[in-house]
């Protein structure tokens, strides 16, 4: 008992104030408490304990909220950090589309004004018996320029004309031309009547006689035939019948071909080359700048030059241009790459190891390569020779007699080595009659390769009289399902011999 009324002053606040601490308390935890100390008074000891015990817990929760909350801003800034790299690798990868930039062709601006001046004065003189010959290697900007210049006529200038674009390597055969061009006239309102398909003959003989009946006032045609070289026939008369709309009096017709072959003008019987005059662009491979000023403005109109890394542009464009220039190339190759880095996360930029690593599965993608490093020794230098020709004419197809002399060569320089490195000195006979089997061995070997769908062997056209006096023909040597780059790529990574292997990197004079 307190006999001073001062300590039982205290007594009632302590009670009270563990009433009210009680009160606070949910009811599991009273119980709990309870369990835990059924001797000690209750009142008094919920005071200590829940004075002591809720100051701690109340630092604690202070001190553990801050650190969530700190880890928390740091992950959502990770999160905005991947969400923007992934953006601008998508924006990248949207740009090396092909059709991605429309209005913008870098580096063929020479080109561009020459093929539009030429198709602005034939139109505003009602047509022209000149061809326009666009020629180059695949990848060069052919087509995009031929159609940037129609389209520009056909919104700048107050011009107007039926534009009839048709391209040879989408048709079933060569005389299913006809019935699309009719078509595509009676399309663009030139010729009347519904566009309604009709045999080739026919449509043939109605193009015959629209050319002839054309008036002074009837609008202009734009006749573009894309891959000419697809027309070309043994007889070539599909070719003849198509230029020889030019000799009508008052066809109005102005008439542009495109062709990957420089020489196919050259190659045409008489009576084609007779129908017509030639007016020639040619696209020159794209060179180590170009590319990489084309790769450059592609990144740059989708906001997203950060995405590859300087060097990695240059690489690419040096690895391109030392092959076929096929700007083509170059935007598979970096489409490549993005795919590549979007699979690595946490990658700023497409960096030199990813473009190598692409070029090696585009490379190894191609059956035709795996087929390369299982051929023969001689096999792979009668592909060498072809890659060599090819690289001197900058040119698809190649004579098979030059691919069949620079075979000969090459093996011929190899057996004179093998015989200096043994002591022998082999005399002119017998290098002539090694000269001769391996002319033989060459034909071979071509139709070898041509049976393994690796090169296509096609028929130049041409004279009856010549052929009958010759009775052969002289074959064309096309690469069938490689390009140069991958053929170059191909011999490279099988070929073990140094001197080879420097010829197939061009360091020496082939």
């Amino acid at each position: 008992q307190c006999t001073r009324p001062m300590e039982v002053v205290q007594r009632r606040r302590q009670r009270d104030e563990g009433a009210e601490h009680e009160l606070a308390t949910p009811p599991k935890v009273r119980r709990r408490l309870r369990a835990k100390t059924p001797d000690q008074p209750w009142r008094c000891e919920v005071r200590q304990v829940g004075t002591s015990k809720s100051a701690s817990s109340k630092a604690a929760v202070a001190q553990g909220a801050s650190k969530p909350r700190a880890s928390q801003a740091q992950v959502m800034a990770d999160i905005k950090a991947q969400l923007k790299e992934e953006a601008l690798l998508q924006k990248a990868s949207r740009a090396m589309q092909p059709q991605a930039v429309k209005g913008q062709l870098p580096c063929r601006q020479a080109e561009q004004d020459e093929i539009a001046n030429h198709l602005r004065l034939a139109i505003r003189a009602g047509g022209s018996s000149k061809v326009l010959y666009v020629s180059g290697m695949p990848g060069t900007g052919k087509t995009a320029s031929v159609l940037q210049a129609v389209e520009r006529l056909q919104e700048g200038s107050k011009l107007k004309f039926a534009f009839v674009h048709v391209n040879a390597m989408c048709l079933g055969s060569p005389n299913a031309v006809y019935g699309e061009i009719l078509g595509q006239l009676k399309s663009a309102g030139a010729e009347s009547g519904p566009a309604r398909r009709c045999a080739a003959g026919t449509a043939a003989e109605k193009l015959q006689a629209f050319f002839m009946r054309r008036q002074s006032n009837d609008l202009v045609v734009v006749l573009l035939i894309d891959e000419l070289d697809c027309l070309a026939t043994r007889n070539q008369a599909v070719l003849y019948r198509i230029f020889n709309w030019l000799t009508s009096l008052n066809h109005r017709m102005v008439m542009a071909a495109i062709s990957n072959t420089m020489d196919l003008p050259e190659r045409l019987l008489p009576r084609v080359s007779s129908r017509f005059d030639l007016v020639r662009v040619d696209f020159q491979p794209y060179k180590r700048d170009q590319i990489q000023e084309i790769l450059q403005t592609r990144l740059a109109s989708q906001n997203a030059s950060k995405a590859f890394s300087p060097d990695t542009l240059k690489l690419c464009g040096a690895r391109v241009a030392a092959g076929s220039g096929d700007i083509r190339k170059a935007l598979q190759l970096c489409k490549r790459a993005l795919e590549l880095c979007q699979e690595r996360k946490h990658v700023a930029a497409v960096g030199i190891e990813h473009l190598r690593e692409a070029e090696k599965d585009l490379l190894h993608a191609n059956p035709s390569v795996l087929a390369i490093h299982h051929l023969g020794v001689k096999a792979r230098i009668y592909l060498l020779a072809v890659l060599l020709e090819m690289r001197r004419r900058e040119a698809e197809a190649v004579v098979e007699k030059k691919i069949s002399d620079r075979f000969a060569k090459l093996l011929e320089s190899m057996w004179r080595r093998d015989c200096a490195e043994q002591g022998q000195n082999p005399s002119e006979l017998e290098l002539f009659r090694k000269h001769v089997a391996f002319i033989d061995e060459a034909g071979f070997i071509a139709r070898r390769l041509e049976a393994m769908s690796l090169l296509s062997l096609q028929y130049r056209h041409r004279e009856a009289e010549e052929l009958e006096a010759q009775g052969s023909k002289a074959p064309l040597v096309l690469l069938h399902s490689l390009d140069i780059d991958d053929l170059a790529g191909a011999l490279r990574e099988a070929e073990k011999d140094p001197a080879l292997q420097e010829l197939i990197a061009g360091q020496v004079a082939a």
